[in-house]
């Protein structure tokens, strides 16, 4: 055979061999067989299509062949939102907030088996509603009372990765945080109305895609907390030095603080206005008096919250109440050299009781002299830093008028008694020019007339001289005062009598008596109109005086407030009437002021027991009222003395009920902690 036919022959065989592979149908058990590998089929069998998607939602991959497949990816619109590797269930939880548009949206998964082969469903068509939250808000809860400030918090799925969440509160940014865990603190006293807000957020995912969690409704209510505070100096009675910082609390979310100072509450004028970004301020007040101080915060959205208030002293103030058993009254005061108070007045069990205070009413000392209801009417500390004291102490012997002088400790150098074994009492007392004392009050005779009495005694209490006045009239010296020239001013009640009797006397006037250092009368003078016209009280004022009294209809019991301004010859330059309908208001002292002007003290109520109020009333030089201040318990309150305090304050001693009463107030007539 030739080398050409045998190749021949080989590539006969080699076809015959070929075609022998491709039959199907051969039978010969050595043949291959065909690939018989069936492909999967993926679709979705949740969420159904058409359905309208409001909130998170598991998106479930139904497969065939499920032992093949190793992992599904889902997607929305194209884009994936996660892959499922756990089988043979596969899901994934489609947080839809972050395509809530109320629009239609695609949904497919593509699962993939072991040998990478993949399979697609077909497309769900669903509509995300506008509303559907992206994530969560976790605080505050739907219609929550706020009681302060709070951490606005989210609830962040574990499938989210969130890179910035802003902060809305009624549509407005509240703050922008790029920082897990996305959260801001919110100080709802800026926005503190007692009414409802909105809190809400939109948030941002690590793909971009951008959504919202809320809104969530909230109510505020006035009392809220998270105002600054007031916390120094709040209700300190008394303030050394007018140096003086302020402190308040922190108020959340504040930027700066603004502080207002001020003598008067209501802040016209103030008297220190500032802005701060600290929670302290320093400043040196201007006066000794009681007085208000506010703070209030301003946030960056220049919102403020309610101002908060708290009120100070930089002067002492008191009320002090002696409930002693018995009746007791404080009936005088005088302001003492070293700032204190000394006061007389009487004790049912202790006689003539005269007590020693500093200036914070504290009591240094107490002195008791005589028998039950002996009192002390008016005391005066003297040149020489001790006390005299005019009164009136029982006895069956010798006169009732008597004179007390005391050391500044108490102690007793002397008493003198004057009068006629009937009935008189010294009603005042003052140091003369000499060193000596001059006391007036009543006298009785042995008609039962009564006198006014004045009488003048040396620095040992020895008399001198006395004088009685007016033999045809029923007279009283309330106030004796030095004058110019050495001589004295003698101010009290005059009775005039239609006839001899003491039935015929006539409705009272006020009376003036000037006399020579010797007690001779200068001039004497009577003012007063048909009505009931009562002393009492008389200070000299400049050239001439000034007499406080009470005016009323004769028999009525309701009594008006006079205040007259006299000159050097006792002519009347004006008068001031001051009264309230329907109240008996009464005048038992009146006080020349530093700054100018008189302060007028008493009480005003009604004429039934235990409804009588302190009664304070501010004037000009003019005698026009500046201002009035009423204040007291539920009892029954008198004043029957007052004196200006060294600190421009003023002093008041009286009763309540039956109880002594002592009361420091401020210049303005104000006690720290009362309401006017």
């Amino acid at each position: 055979m030739t080398k050409i036919h045998f190749l021949s022959l080989c590539m006969l065989l080699a076809m015959l061999m070929s075609c022998m592979k491709d039959d199907p149908l051969s039978d010969d058990p050595l043949s291959p067989k065909p690939d018989m590998k069936k492909k999967a089929v993926v679709t979705i069998s949740s969420p159904l299509a058409g359905s309208l998607i409001t909130g998170p939602v598991l998106v479930v991959a139904a497969t065939a062949l499920e032992d093949s497949i190793v992992a599904v990816d889902f997607l929305v619109d194209s884009q994936s939102i996660g892959r499922d590797t756990t089988a043979p269930s596969f899901s994934r939880i489609w947080q839809v907030g972050f395509w809530a548009d109320g629009l239609e949206h695609y949904l497919k998964v593509i699962a993939k088996d072991i040998d990478g082969d993949t399979a697609h469903s077909q497309p769900v068509v669903v509509t995300v509603s506008a509303e559907a939250q992206a994530v969560g808000l976790m605080h505050p809860i739907p219609n929550q009372i706020i009681q302060g400030p709070f951490s606005i918090d989210l609830l962040i799925p574990e499938d989210i990765v969130l890179v910035s969440a802003e902060f809305l509160l009624d549509g407005l940014t509240l703050a922008r945080d790029t920082t897990a865990p996305f959260e801001q603190l919110w100080n709802p006293a800026f926005w503190a109305d007692g009414g409802s807000h909105t809190i809400a957020a939109n948030v941002e995912d690590s793909s971009g895609r951008k959504g919202k969690a809320g809104p969530v409704t909230v109510t505020v209510p006035t009392t809220v907390s998270g105002y600054p505070v007031p916390l120094s100096p709040v209700n300190r009675l008394v303030i050394d030095d007018l140096q003086q910082m302020f402190l308040w609390s922190l108020s959340p979310t504040a930027v700066t603080y603004e502080i207002e100072i001020s003598p008067l509450q209501d802040y016209n004028p103030s008297e220190h206005t500032s802005i701060v970004v600290d929670t302290t301020y320093t400043t040196t007040l201007s006066e000794r008096s009681i007085y208000f101080w506010r703070i209030r915060a301003t946030n960056s959205f220049q919102r403020y919250t309610a101002w908060h208030e708290a009120e100070f002293a930089s002067t002492p103030t008191f009320r002090i109440i002696r409930a002693d058993a018995g009746l007791d009254q404080a009936r005088s005061a005088d302001v003492t050299s070293d700032g204190g108070y000394v006061l007389t007045g009487t004790s049912e069990y202790d006689g003539l009781r005269v007590i020693k205070t500093d200036r914070f009413g504290v009591e240094q000392w107490v002195r008791n002299f005589g028998v039950p209801y002996d009192v002390g009417f008016s005391i005066r500390q003297s040149s020489d830093g001790g006390f005299i004291l005019g009164g009136r102490m029982e006895s069956s012997t010798e006169g009732r008028f008597v004179l007390l002088k005391l050391t500044f400790q108490g102690n007793q150098s002397w008493l003198k008694r004057f009068g006629r074994q009937w009935d008189e009492g010294a009603l005042s007392v003052v140091e003369t020019p000499d060193g000596g004392f001059a006391a007036t009050g009543y006298i009785v005779d042995q008609g039962f007339h009564q006198r006014a009495w004045l009488v003048k005694a040396n620095a040992s209490g020895d008399s001198m001289w006395a004088m009685t006045f007016n033999k045809t009239s029923i007279t009283q010296g309330s106030k004796v005062l030095t004058t110019q020239g050495n001589g004295l001013v003698l101010f009290g009640a005059d009775f005039k009598l239609a006839g001899d009797t003491i039935a015929s006397r006539l409705p009272p006037d006020l009376w003036v008596l000037r006399t020579t250092a010797d007690g001779d009368s200068v001039w004497s003078k009577s003012y007063g109109n048909t009505d009931d016209d009562y002393p009492a009280d008389f200070v000299v004022s400049g050239a001439g005086y000034v007499m406080a009294g009470l005016t009323g209809p004769v028999g009525m019991g309701i009594y008006d407030i006079t205040l007259t301004r006299l000159d050097e010859a006792g002519n009347v330059q004006w008068t001031k009437v001051f009264g309230t309908v329907g109240k008996n208001d009464v005048v038992q002292a009146v006080v020349p002021v530093l700054e100018g002007g008189y302060l007028l003290a008493g009480s005003t109520g009604t004429n039934t027991f235990y409804s009588k109020q302190v009664y304070l009333i501010r004037t000009d030089t003019n005698g026009d009222s500046l201002w009035t201040r009423e204040f007291g318990t539920t009892g029954d309150d008198a004043i029957y003395s007052a004196r200006q305090a060294l600190d421009g304050g003023f002093v008041l001693v009286g009763s309540v009920d039956q109880d002594m009463q002592i009361i420091k107030t401020d210049r303005r007539g104000r006690v720290a902690g009362v309401v006017y």
